[in-house]
């Protein structure tokens, strides 16, 4: 009866007041671990295995790319395509338009039009395959910067741009320069 009558002129009892306050703890307690772990993701991911140690004995004087790739591939490569895609996640519209733009590319057309014309990237003696094509773009979503439409990046024959249009709809163009 006590608690109605308080309550009736926006007054609460000390119990209640201290059952509030250690819940907004326990609130703030989950915010603030949130917040540690989704920070652990912000900053541009670091390898396990730096390439230095990575198999010191078959390192000469000279860069041996193979050895290089190798390395990438087992370290690098999907902690970095998973913290750009991280990052494009703050940005689920834009997320959305380059899930839709990756699904739908041709990636066919652009092996057979490297394998006719003897494209190849690097060292390689042979057209790279749809993965690497896909790792490619992925490594080229931009970072943080999507206000206009001239903020593109090219790598290896593609473009990449993600921005808001005028009407604010979210776009995504992959080319592939031929």
């Amino acid at each position: 009866m006590k608690h109605k009558f308080l309550n009736w002129f926006g007054l609460t009892t000390l119990t209640t007041y201290r059952e509030m306050e250690d819940r907004a703890k326990d609130y703030h307690k989950l915010i603030s671990d949130l917040t540690a772990a989704i920070a652990e993701y912000e900053g541009k991911p670091k390898a396990d295995v730096e390439y230095l140690d990575y198999k010191p004995n078959e390192h000469g004087s000279s860069f041996n790319k193979k050895l290089f790739d190798e390395w990438y591939s087992i370290y690098c490569k999907n902690q970095y395509q998973g913290y750009k895609l991280r990052q494009l996640s703050k940005h689920p519209h834009l997320l959305n338009a380059f899930m839709n733009e990756f699904g739908s590319f041709d990636w066919e057309s652009i092996i057979l039009h490297m394998e006719e014309n003897n494209w190849f990237w690097s060292d390689n003696s042979v057209a790279p395959t749809i993965e690497e094509l896909k790792d490619c773009v992925i490594t080229l979503i931009p970072e943080n910067r999507f206000d206009t439409i001239g903020n593109a990046v090219s790598s290896g024959g593609f473009t990449v741009s993600l921005y808001y249009g005028e009407d604010c709809n979210s776009i995504c163009k992959i080319k592939f320069n031929k």
